[in-house]
């Protein structure tokens, strides 16, 4: 793991260890996630890439600096950054982790540092648990359909 231009305060400002997670590699649009502990806890740090000169990933999964692009590289940054990922399923029952800091990059890339998510992963889930977390996600999105939120 490359060093961060800037270690949150919640951690310890200092990272002690880093443990690469499990992600889609051949997106261009992250340029890696990882469980980071510090002094004074952990987060989750992940690196959201702008499309460059240079292809990053694999050919199918390249971003583009285009909003309405299906992988624009700053979507996740900007649902977080705004507040939307929270709203947008508010009442659901499914929260986003919080976000701790966001840090533009010298390269042009946006940190995310969010809390770290506890809970079985997805792997464990048994097939009830899938079946309502698709229920809370269609009843989120519905509120969306057949407009467009003001934000970027």
């Amino acid at each position: 793991m490359e060093p961060a231009p800037r270690v949150p305060a919640r951690i310890g400002g200092t990272v002690t260890r880093a443990e690469p997670l499990t992600h889609n590699s051949g997106n261009a649009a992250t340029g890696g996630i990882w469980r980071v502990h510090g002094p004074a806890g952990t987060a989750i740090r992940k690196i959201a890439r702008p499309p460059s000169a240079t292809p990053a990933g694999s050919p199918n999964w390249q971003t583009s600096d285009a909003p309405d692009h299906w992988n624009y590289w700053r979507r996740e940054v900007l649902a977080y950054t705004t507040g939307f990922a929270a709203e947008a399923y508010a009442g659901t029952g499914i929260v986003p982790p919080d976000l701790i800091d966001a840090v533009e990059r010298p390269d042009g890339a946006v940190e995310l540092w969010l809390a770290e998510a506890t809970g079985a992963h997805g792997t464990a889930w048994p097939p009830a648990r899938f079946r309502d977390f698709a229920r809370r996600l269609g009843a989120g999105q519905a509120r969306w359909a057949g407009r467009v939120p003001e934000l970027p």
